[in-house]
């Protein structure tokens, strides 16, 4: 491999040089950037895509980044006698923003010194790739929810297309938010490989590439760095033209690679003018306001509650695409039962069979240091209501290693989870655990709509009531108790809260203007995001004690704690209601149909209750938590008929608090 240290090092050195002439040359260039680019966000981001101040810095990266990628492309096809490739950023349009900076000759000199110690034109695509991975994770891209797709996670992404690379001939595919282009440049390397193998003709090749390769982004370092990505891998179909005279960067342009957004001009791709076999894509994962987006009607009926970018990119690719034509995305787990994006989930199965799905259960480590639980979707969109086949499904703890792990195929109806006209996605490689969720789910009604209790989120937000809160109550009666997650553990209750961080957020005075009433009834109380340290289990729950309510007749809970509230007489599901939540079989229901490690109140809703379990846990009287929680699973696991396998891998699964 070749020395890429030194490489990295001479970047280090190019950013520095960029830096300086920036100074006196690059700043009109900048403000143009930004105006673009402000201008492009902001049906998205409320206040502003990039701060003024800090986004100079992103724009000099990015400029070092596509000059020194052009510059080492120049030298290795000029090494290698390929033809000459000349004035990159002029062009293509997006390189306006880019052209006022020129390497110096010093600098130059060295990059050319390097190529030529570096000489493998095999490398070269891998370099550069390597180049961007670093450059754009640095610069921590996520004002519009943008993450760097590493070269693993695309190439099993792409796996999953089924995409035969020579289909391109007669057929278009499109990557609607590009990025650097890592996905589109497996297909094109697949397509050079069918050239270096003389299954087709070069000509032919550059033909179809120009003509049915589709990228968009609203971003100019992203097209361009799209472009030089797809001609990096083309190189073998260039070597193959024997070219003496024409650039190179003219030869193959990637003519509908543009800087555009896809989003706002949707009636463009969909329906009738839909021309895409193939739409595939790392969408960026970003909360919008509705309101906010002129072309919001056009997405109308898949929102429910507020949209998601990655939602909007998903429901764009499946009315964009053809009959039969495939779509495959990375995209949050959220999807799988958030309330959020229940209308997409029945959309895409009235129009799609979904037919992979690669869940990563690490919510850090797959790509670009991001705390998000992500999975890989697959589907085809269906020339008509046909009957559902099979789904492969894998999981993977990072995506490292994919292609040695297990894949197991299940039927649609069993992953795609119907119950009381609810719609969720139920993944699991494991056929065994479709097994107790259909024993879990059968006769039973879902806690939603348990009429004796109402599921609630605390609604407390601590942060924006900085000024009434307090670290002791003075005695007074407008002194209120805040509940926190800290207060709250399996089958625990302390007030006030261990944590020396919410020492100083104990109380709230009402007199600053707080409006809630508080509550005033028992309750069970859920942590609303889960722990690493708790190990597969998903649902934190515990009563509120008799003594606190005599204590503080009056209460608050932050919107990080979700809430039980019992109607009229029903406080003796309390106790049955807190054992059920706190079982094993609980967690691993929870578990096997969302994916993120945060508890809605509509996701926990969905959990299957029945009232005739209830009562026998709310029967047991044991004060010994763990001898609790084991009693309470032997009552449930008996209840439902549960075989020993089935509670072996409830248990392997799902251990005991410690």
């Amino acid at each position: 491999m070749a020395d890429i240290e030194t490489l990295e090092k001479l970047l280090s050195e190019l950013a520095k040089d960029v830096s300086e002439a920036y100074k006196t040359r690059g700043i009109d260039a900048f403000n143009a950037y930004y105006e673009l680019i402000q201008n492009k966000a902001s049906p998205y981001v409320q206040n502003g895509f990039l701060d003024k101040k800090k986004a100079p810095k992103r724009f000099i990266s990015e400029i070092a980044m596509l000059h020194m990628a052009t510059t080492l492309f120049e030298e290795w096809c000029l090494i290698h006698e390929i033809g000459e490739a000349n004035g990159y950023f002029d062009v293509h349009n997006e390189g306006t923003y880019f052209s006022w900076y020129k390497i110096s000759k010093t600098l130059k000199k060295r990059i050319v010194e390097w190529v030529i110690a570096n000489p493998d034109i095999q490398d070269a695509p891998q370099i550069i790739s390597l180049l961007a991975e670093n450059t754009l994770a640095g610069l921590h891209r996520r004002s519009l929810g943008e993450f760097y797709t590493p070269t693993k996670i695309s190439e099993h992404l792409y796996s999953l297309t089924n995409f035969e690379a020579c289909n391109i001939v007669t057929q278009k595919a499109v990557d609607p938010a590009c990025g650097s282009g890592n996905l589109l440049k497996i297909l094109v390397s697949d397509v050079a490989k069918l050239v270096k193998e003389e299954q087709l003709n070069a000509k032919s090749a550059l033909k179809v590439l120009n003509e049915n390769l589709y990228c968009y982004d609203i971003q100019p370092v992203a097209i361009l760095m799209t472009k030089l990505q797809l001609l990096l891998v083309s190189l073998p179909i260039l070597e193959k033209l024997n070219n003496t005279s024409a650039n190179l960067y003219e030869l193959l342009p990637f003519d509908n690679i543009k800087l555009t957004d896809p989003l706002s001009n949707s009636q463009d791709y969909w329906d009738i003018f839909a021309k895409f076999d193939l739409v595939m894509g790392n969408p960026p994962f970003l909360k919008v306001v509705k309101e906010n987006l002129p072309f919001h009607k056009d997405f109308q009926e898949i929102f429910s509650g507020q949209p998601n970018l990655y939602q909007m990119f998903l429901w764009w690719a499946v009315k964009s695409a053809r009959a039969d034509g495939t779509i495959t995305f990375l995209i949050p787990q959220s999807i799988r039962s958030g309330q959020y994006f229940r209308k997409l989930r029945k959309e895409i199965s009235r129009f799609c069979d979904i037919k992979a799905i690669t869940c990563f259960t690490a919510q850090e480590g797959v790509f670009d240091s991001v705390k998000q639980q992500v999975m890989i979707i697959s589907l085809v969109k269906q020339k008509k209501p046909q009957k559902p086949s099979v789904i492969t499904v894998r999981k993977s703890y990072n995506g490292n290693g994919l292609a040695n792990f297990k894949e197991v195929e299940l039927p649609q109806n069993q992953v795609v989870f119907q119950n009381g006209g609810e719609s969720i996605w139920c993944v699991s490689d494991s056929g065994i655990d479709y097994q107790i969720l259909g024993k879990a789910y059968k006769e039973t009604r879902l806690f939603k709509d348990l009429e004796q209790v109402e599921i609630l989120n605390g609604g407390f937000v601590w942060n924006q009531n900085k000024s009434s809160l307090r670290s002791h109550n003075v005695g007074e009666a407008n002194f209120v108790p805040l509940i926190s997650a800290g207060s709250i553990g399996v089958h625990e209750f302390s007030f006030p809260p261990k944590d020396e961080r919410l020492k100083n957020r104990i109380f709230v005075e009402r007199t600053y203007g707080i409006t809630q009433s508080g509550y005033s009834t028992r309750s069970i109380l859920i942590k609303r995001t889960t722990p690493k340290k708790m190990q597969g289990r998903r649902i934190i729950a515990c009563e509120l004690p008799k003594r606190f309510l005599e204590d503080y007749p009056v209460y608050f809970c932050e919107n990080h704690v979700n809430l039980v509230l019992r109607k009229n007489d029903s406080e003796g599901y309390l106790a049955g209601l807190t054992a059920w939540l706190n079982s094993r079989l609980a967690n691993f229901l929870f578990g096997m149909m969302n994916g993120s490690s945060h508890l809605s109140k509509y996701e926990l809703g969905l959990l299957p209750v029945s009232i005739e379990l209830l009562q026998l846990l709310g029967g047991i009287k044991l004060a010994d938590k763990n001898k609790l929680l084991l009693k309470s699973d032997e009552i449930i696991y008996s209840f439902y008929k549960l075989n020993v396998t089935q509670i072996k891998r409830i248990n392997q699964l799902i251990p005991l608090p410690s």
